[in-house]
Parts: C-alpha cells; sequence; structure tokens
C-alpha cells in the first residue's frame, strides 16, 4: 500500500460553520472551494454534519492533530490573542519534546509540538 495523503473528517453536530471559521481564521488554512476540505500545511481536515455526534467531543484525547511548530511559546501567545483556550500550557516530555493543547470550537484536542528547548522569552 502506497498512503497518497492525509485526511482527518470530524463529525460536527452542527457547528461546521464556526469550525470552518477557526480553522482558517485561527490557524491559517486555505479552504479547497471545490471538496470544502481545509488545506493544513499538506493535511486536509473536513468537517461533516452528523445527527449522532454530540454538541462537543466526549473523548478528546483519543485523536489530536499535533502541529510542529518552530517557535512554540510564540505560537501559544498568537493563538491565545486569538482567543483560543489551551488545556495544557508547554510543557517538556521525557524525551525532550515540547507540547501545548488546546482545542478547536466543537471541543477536539490540537497539539503545538516542538522539538528540542524553546527560545527563551
Amino acid at each position: 500500500m502506497k498512503i497518497k495523503g492525509y485526511t482527518i473528517i470530524y463529525a460536527t453536530k452542527d457547528n461546521d460553520e464556526a469550525m470552518g471559521k477557526f480553522y482558517t481564521e485561527v490557524l491559517g488554512c486555505t479552504k479547497d472551494e471545490t471538496t470544502g476540505m481545509y488545506n493544513l500545511n499538506g493535511m486536509l481536515v473536513g468537517f461533516d454534519r452528523h445527527s449522532k455526534a454530540a454538541e462537543k467531543a466526549l473523548e478528546p484525547f483519543r485523536c489530536m492533530i499535533t502541529l510542529e511548530v518552530e517557535d512554540i511559546n510564540n505560537s501559544v501567545e498568537e493563538l491565545e490573542s486569538k482567543g483560543v483556550k489551551f488545556i495544557r500550557m508547554p510543557g517538556q516530555e521525557f524525551w525532550g519534546g515540547w507540547f501545548a493543547t488546546f482545542e478547536d470550537p466543537d471541543g477536539n484536542y490540537l497539539q503545538l509540538f516542538q522539538h528540542g528547548e524553546p527560545p527563551k522569552k
């Protein structure tokens, strides 16, 4: 099997407009008007309304999009200035990588990731 690309589809109760706005205005994705999907640096993200989806994600830790960034501290500040709520502020894992976790409008968790030491403020 040869994998050609990466796509994630979130089921949402009725929040697809807010989700699209978050992924374009906050995360900087571009929307493909043909497919309706959002391009997140090569990975496609889509939102489908589904009658069995809960209002908010019931298990937000189960699957997280992880975004590798050059400067985790600056990225956190930028997202906070746009109203993003962080669940976990930057913290270092035992193996050296740094993570910060935040949520989208449906309550799905996403992570920022940086290799090595973050820049000092």
